[in-house]
Order: structure tokens, then sequence, then C-alpha cells
């Protein structure tokens, strides 16, 4: 039989601050993984993102000339220069703009404009809710309709 000596037992304290270390050194790695991931995430996005305004600036410089060569409007060409040229320049400053200091750029217009960032911010879901329900099928009326006096079931519905 085994004696209980009380010198070699375990210490809970001990046990708990590795524990605690384990833990505290596992969320450290899950949270440098998460954040590359995010910030890959975000390079991705922001090459695509600039990428079309290229295309964007690209067809405004499209529009200034006709089928045939030939000035198609001086309005247009007058206004879609310069749009272009601004619409590129945001897409190079857009992809050399590292993820971190985007993210604290948003936040310095946060705090400084909360008012314009929330008034934004529900013009962004005004737009998403037209785009979305203009983009959605159009639904058919049911056109099924009971006989006077008939009890309609489940079924017919």
């Amino acid at each position: 039989m085994t004696q209980f000596n009380a010198n070699t037992a375990p210490d809970p304290q001990e046990d708990l601050k590795s524990l605690r270390k384990t833990a505290q050194r596992e969320a450290s790695v899950l949270g440098d993984r998460l954040k590359a991931e995010a910030y890959n995430f975000l390079r991705q996005k922001q090459d695509e993102t600039a990428s079309s305004f290229r295309q964007a600036a690209q067809a405004l410089r499209d529009s200034q000339t006709g089928a045939d060569g030939t000035d198609a409007n001086r309005a247009i060409s007058a206004f879609a220069g310069p749009v272009a040229d601004t619409i590129e320049s945001s897409a190079e400053r857009l992809q050399s703009l590292e993820p971190e200091e985007a993210l604290r750029k948003m936040h310095q217009v946060a705090r400084a404009n909360p008012a314009a960032v929330a008034l934004g911010a529900v013009a962004v879901g005004f737009i998403a809710a037209r785009f979305l329900s203009a983009s959605a099928p159009a639904s058919t009326p049911n056109t099924r309709t009971a006989a006077p006096g008939a009890v309609m079931t489940k079924e017919d519905f």
C-alpha cells in the first residue's frame, strides 16, 4: 500500500499558474493567426476594389470618345477626364494603404465625425436595401380566390 506524502502532492496554485500561462500563450497565438488572416482578407479586398476603381476610370475615359473615335459629347468629355483621374488616384491610394493604417484612419474619422459616420451608415443601408429590393425577383400576386361562401383550407394557400 502506498502512502500519501503531502510534500510530493502537486500544488493547486502552481497548476493554476501553469494553466493560465498556457492559455495566455495559446490565446496570443490564435489572436496573431486571426489578425494575419484578417489582414490577408483586407489586402485581397483592397486589390479587388482598386481593380474595380481602375476599370471604372478606364470606362469613363472610354466614354470620352464615340465609337468612331471622335468626341462623343463635349460635356461628358469635360467631366469624365478629371473624374477618371480622381478615381485612378483613389485606387492607387487604396492599394498602397496598409490595413492597420486604414483601420486607424477609420477610427479617427469615426471619432471626429460620429454623426457623419452614422448618417453614412444609414445611407449605405438604404442604398443596399433599395438595390436588394430592386434585384429581387418580382413576386406574383395570388390569383386564386375562393368562391363566395366557400371555406378555404390550409392546402388552398
